[in-house]
């Protein structure tokens, strides 16, 4: 499995993010690393309908741009063995969303769900995108708190830094 996050530089206004996932996706498909469209979906800017060959997936990423594929690269010994299939999943994700998404694609199953126990202990909730402050009920108490790194959000839970290579299963 291959995650690719695409965000800008800068905070910029989503419009500057429209169009990206379509320019991506039709290279791959003009080096002809595209095997199968599994999902196609938009959600910043405008909203366009996935096209009729996907396969209806759940995304939970309902405002981010997204492709869900499998690709394949030629092999080296192309003559001898024929290229290795990939799932690839690439987001486009607005800049201001982009360190809590990569803390979650980074992290194993095990260790996002206990970063998200001690987020909820201390009154967040840490979502695949943002974390907000919640209430005894668990219900949004507050809009999205801002961070702009990963670093950021280990900081607002009072926890050291772990980087992406330390995150499985610990």
């Amino acid at each position: 499995d291959v995650d690719i996050l695409v965000t800008t530089r800068e905070l910029q206004p989503m419009a500057a993010l429209v169009g990206i996932l379509d320019k991506i996706v039709d290279a791959l498909y003009e080096l002809d690393y595209v095997e199968a469209t599994l999902r196609k979906s938009y959600g910043i800017g405008t909203r366009k309908q996935p096209s009729r060959n996907s396969l209806s997936l759940a995304v939970e990423h309902e405002d981010f741009d997204v492709f869900f594929g499998v690709v394949s690269l030629p092999s080296p010994l192309s003559h001898l063995q024929p290229p290795l299939a990939r799932r690839l999943d690439l987001i486009v994700v607005p800049r201001t969303r982009f360190a809590v998404t990569s803390l979650y694609f980074t992290g194993s199953a095990m260790f996002n769900r206990l970063l998200r126990i001690h987020a909820l202990a201390l009154g967040y909730k840490l979502g695949n995108d943002k974390i907000f402050p919640v209430d005894d009920l668990g219900l949004p108490a507050g809009p999205p708190v801002a961070v702009l790194t990963e670093a950021d959000v280990f900081d607002l839970l009072g926890l050291p830094f772990v980087p992406p290579t330390w995150r499985n299963n610990s």
